[in-house]
């Protein structure tokens, strides 16, 4: 690991935060939103299971990165809510200003 560009590994953190956010979690169906935790549950399993994950500070890390992702999760199923009752409302008053006519 010792060979990885932290610039690159950063820039990849951040596309998988966007892609997380903005296409899987701001979607109808949720479990489209659990793909990244999941992965992310499992690298930690594989990398505890391996000898990689240990100390105190890399638990923290694993962790904050784990209530990061659902945080993001939810963040965009609250966003995909405010959307659908945007357009439920402006659905709502295309009918009201017909049934006037």
């Amino acid at each position: 690991m010792d060979n990885i560009n932290p610039t690159v590994a950063t820039l990849c953190l951040i596309a998988v935060a966007a892609v997380h956010r903005f296409i899987l979690s701001n979607r109808r169906q949720k479990f489209l939103g659990a793909i990244i935790p999941m992965i992310w549950l499992v690298a930690a399993v594989v990398l505890a299971a391996n000898g990689m994950l240990s100390g105190l500070g890399a638990w923290v890390s694993a962790l904050v990165v784990m209530v990061g992702l659902l945080i993001i999760w939810w963040s965009g199923q609250v966003s995909y809510r405010k959307r659908l009752d945007s357009e439920n409302a402006r659905i709502d008053s295309v009918n009201a200003s017909r049934s006037l006519k």
